[in-house]
């Protein structure tokens, strides 16, 4: 039927529901919430579950993920950018990790300085970079660091791992 989709390079498939669970590491509430927030639907709660402090709890840990997922990208976008014969790519060459592996797990790279900071500032975020512990008072907490990510069991991004490249011990 046309509702499903299938990805032949993962073997993953499903329904619009499971797609965005996978696109956006969301749990299955998480997915129909946010569905119904991109469609502009309301959404109706059983047993009071959608008293006022419930429904902000959902959002910061919503607005939480999103940040943490644009970290990410930005991550992979920084290590995917840069130029031959750096540390960084010198340490995945050391470790042979060739560009499939970076891809499909998703490594990045962390430059340090202000590249988060100004990123989340300019879009008005820098309080949930804060809590995430991504960025400081006023630049970012990894530097010259490769980043892997780290996720839970449902496969949604919890946090990252850095390993320094500066070549300083």
């Amino acid at each position: 039927d046309g509702k499903r989709f299938v990805d032949y390079s993962s073997g993953h498939s499903g329904d619009s529901i499971t797609f965005i669970q996978a696109l956006k590491h969301l749990s299955f509430p998480e997915a129909i919430e946010y569905l119904a927030k991109e469609l502009n639907l309301p959404l109706e709660y059983e047993h009071g579950q959608d008293t006022e402090t419930a429904r902000k709890e959902r959002e910061h840990v919503l607005n939480l993920r999103t940040v943490l997922n644009d970290a990410h990208n930005l991550y992979k976008h920084a290590l995917k950018d840069m130029e031959g014969g750096t540390p960084a790519l010198e340490e995945l060459k050391l470790r042979d990790y060739g560009k499939e592996v970076v891809i499909e797990y998703g490594i990045g790279y962390a430059p340090g300085g202000q590249f988060l900071y100004d990123h989340f500032k300019e879009k008005n975020q820098l309080a949930y970079a804060m809590e995430l512990g991504l960025v400081g008072d006023k630049y970012d907490k990894y530097w010259n660091r490769l980043i892997y990510p780290i996720y839970d069991k449902s496969g949604q991004l919890t946090g990252f791992a850095g390993r320094d490249v500066s070549g300083k011990k």
